[in-house]
């Protein structure tokens, strides 16, 4: 029963859980995760990057903090987890240095070829329909721009008690296979690990 509504919680955050507790645990975990796609997309101050499934807001906050005389926005289709984006984050989207939107990722509300960049960092799995995400991440991706999509490894994420209750466990090779299908280039896919567990990330350009 806690595994099902962990896994509930982490597919859906709402509540108490999604306001306060959810987006620190994430942003502590997931540090080593988050700078490896902030490495991968190698960011210009005058970038415009979209991030989908933001989380605790840690990599868009920092991308943000680079992008000085560009444009960040950062997706979550849950409310509660965007509220605590809004609060913690209030002085960068006071200074109109991140833009925070609800949004599924099936469904961004962003015209073609609108960003430079877009990242997804250990989102996916939640994902409703990861092919049609990643279709819309390369949609919204201009000629020339970079995808980064960084996933757990899906054996260490099958060891999890939570991952049985509705996470796909997708493999590099499938959302490889996704990426090439979207139209895009996978120019590298590279492993790395912290205490946590294994990850991958892949780097897409788009022609």
């Amino acid at each position: 029963m806690i595994a099902q509504q962990l896994a509930k919680q982490l597919g859906r955050p709402d509540g108490f859980v999604a306001r306060h507790v959810l987006p620190r645990l994430w942003n502590r975990r997931n540090r080593a995760l988050n700078d490896a796609v902030y490495a991968a997309l190698a960011p210009q101050a005058g970038d415009a990057i979209l991030e989908i499934g933001c989380g605790g807001g840690y990599l868009a906050a920092r991308l943000a903090r680079t992008l000085t005389d560009g444009r960040m926005v950062a997706v979550d289709h849950s409310p509660e987890v965007l509220r605590f984006g809004a609060r913690r984050y209030r002085k960068l989207m006071a200074d109109n240095r991140l833009a925070l939107r609800q949004a599924e990722a099936e469904h961004l509300p962003f015209a073609d070829g609108e960003f430079a960049k877009v990242c997804s960092a250990n989102a996916m799995f939640y994902f409703a329909d990861p092919p049609a995400a990643v279709r819309e991440m390369a949609r919204v991706l201009r000629p020339g721009g970079r995808l980064v999509l960084m996933l757990t490894h899906h054996e260490d994420l099958g060891k999890r008690s939570f991952a049985k209750h509705g996470l796909r466990l997708l493999t590099a090779a499938q959302v490889r296979t996704m990426m090439e299908q979207a139209g895009l280039r996978v120019e590298s896919e590279t492993p790395g690990a912290d205490r946590h567990r294994r990850f991958v990330c892949l780097v897409g350009a788009k022609d």
